[in-house]
């Protein structure tokens, strides 16, 4: 038997089956992402997703198909692997992508659930982005009007910088084939809209909408700040991207006390190699401590512990590690590749230009200066920025703005 003949009689014989969905639902949304909880180890995008379909309209039926393994992991996550899980409107799909006969029935299984909505989180993943990406064209997904693409932040400058040969063909292969024609793109605020329509063009269709988020609708705040040395926290992925080796080498010239700890997945080894090389290199002022992987539930308790959350990011589309530090009066040093720029700022933050060296000695110096009653202070006006921005109106869901129009040219056909 043929690979295509195998390939039609598994559609034919999983087409047959019920998938258990209320067919009522007025709006199915497939959710293409490479991680999903119970995965930990991708940082807060996992849990930006997560909050996204808890949020879900109450007419929508979502279906999440991600992989059920976490990050650069062999042993599988404690899940139902290639079978259909949860219940009512809120079902996931763990599929065992290395094995091809798995990953073509999760596929006939999404096929039969009948989306109208592929949300792709993430560009720069064949198996979660394009191949659904190029099976909703070739009408694989028969019952599909709208494709969403959310990058994540992929198109920033500074995230394009970090292996641009590789990501600059994959752009160049997309475009080619015209692939963006046939998506509505997903950006978490006018900057990463700006870094879409900069790679594919001004007229391509982008729906602005901020991420939604499980924090709280107001912050916790401090009673008390106690004096004595600055106590700051690096909380992220251990990549290049998000800018440790900055942060160490501007330390390596404050002449204030200075205690750091860093929480981090050490997704980058030889990186991480090199930042060890620089913390050792610290003068005596600065002790330095790494506190290796927390868990998410452990995240917004730990920033309750530091003055300061020193994060020098190469880009962020959105940042949920900011808003968890915000949520526990945790003000923030960043970089200016975010869109809370204004936000920190009014929060008692600072926001320094890129990853320059300088500014960064500058910045830490200064606030490492501030006595206990100027950190209070400062505390207390990031709870503010939360709150502020936790009660603003984001407007309708995600799901919804695509399900109102937002699908791709109507002069250029899904079929293509």
């Amino acid at each position: 038997m043929s690979p295509m003949t195998r390939v039609r009689a598994w559609v034919q014989r999983i087409d047959s089956k019920s998938l258990g969905v209320d067919s009522s639902a007025p709006q199915k949304v497939a959710v293409f992402a490479p991680l999903f909880e119970p995965a930990k180890l991708g940082g807060g995008p996992i849990r930006t997703l997560a909050a996204l379909v808890e949020a879900q309209p109450e007419h929508t039926s979502s279906l999440v198909f991600a992989s059920d393994r976490d990050l650069d992991r062999a042993r599988r996550l404690d899940v139902a692997s290639n079978e259909t899980s949860g219940q009512g409107n809120h079902l996931r799909y763990y599929v065992s992508t290395n094995k091809i006969a798995s990953l073509i029935r999760g596929l006939v299984r999404v096929r039969q659930y009948g989306p109208s909505i592929l949300y792709v989180n993430g560009f720069f993943t064949p198996i979660f982005s394009i191949l659904p990406q190029v099976l909703g064209r070739l009408r694989f997904f028969p019952s599909v009007s709208t494709i969403v693409v959310a990058p994540r932040g992929e198109f920033s400058l500074g995230a394009l910088a970090l292996k641009p040969t590789k990501k600059r063909f994959y752009i160049r292969v997309y475009r080619f084939f015209g692939l963006h024609h046939q998506v509505t793109w997903h950006a978490s605020a006018e900057e990463e809209a700006a870094d879409i329509r900069r790679e594919f063009g001004s007229n391509t269709k982008v729906l602005v909408r901020e991420n939604e988020t499980r924090l709280p609708k107001v912050a916790d705040r401090p009673a008390t700040d106690a004096a004595g040395p600055l106590r700051v926290i690096f909380l992220s992925r251990v990549v290049k991207k998000k800018g440790l080796h900055v942060l160490l080498s501007a330390l390596q010239s404050v002449t204030q006390e200075i205690d750091v700890t860093v929480f981090g997945t050490v997704e980058d080894k030889p990186y991480f190699d090199i930042c060890e090389v620089l913390a050792d290199r610290l003068p005596p002022n600065v002790s330095y401590r790494f506190g290796g992987a927390l868990d998410p539930s452990a995240v917004r308790r730990t920033f309750t512990d530091f003055h300061l959350f020193a994060f020098p990011t190469a880009g962020e589309n959105f940042g949920h590690v900011i808003a968890e530090s915000l949520s526990v009066s945790c003000p923030i040093m960043c970089s200016d590749s975010t869109p809370w720029n204004d936000r920190l700022r009014a929060g008692g933050g600072v926001v320094v230009p890129g990853q320059d060296m300088v500014e960064w000695t500058a910045a830490l110096q200064k606030y490492a200066e501030l006595t206990g009653p100027e950190r209070l202070e400062r505390r207390l006006r990031a709870a503010d920025a939360f709150d502020t921005w936790r009660s603003a109106s984001k407007g309708k869901h995600i799901f919804e703005l695509a399900g109102l129009g937002g699908g791709p040219d109507p002069k250029v056909p899904l079929a293509g």
